[in-house]
C-alpha cells in the first residue's frame, strides 16, 4: 500500500466519521464555505485597488489602511 488515498476514500473516511451530518447539511456547510472564501478574495481584490490609489489620499491624512 503506497499510503495515498482516492478523493472516493476520504469522503467515504469523512462521511463515517461526521454520520449526524446529512447530505442537506454537508452543501449547506460547503456553500457557507464557499461564500466565505469569496468573500475573502473580494475583500483582497478591493484593498488591492484602495492601495493602488493611497498616494493621492496619504497627503489628505485620510486613511486608507494600507500598511
Amino acid at each position: 500500500m503506497s499510503g495515498q488515498s482516492s478523493w472516493a476514500e476520504v469522503r467515504q473516511r469523512m462521511r463515517a466519521g461526521a454520520p449526524e451530518a446529512n447530505d442537506a447539511e454537508r452543501e449547506a456547510r460547503r456553500q457557507a464555505a464557499r461564500t466565505a472564501t469569496e468573500a475573502y478574495v473580494l475583500g483582497h481584490h478591493l484593498r488591492v485597488i484602495r492601495c493602488s490609489c493611497a498616494p493621492p489620499f496619504i497627503a489628505t491624512g485620510f486613511d486608507t489602511g494600507c500598511r
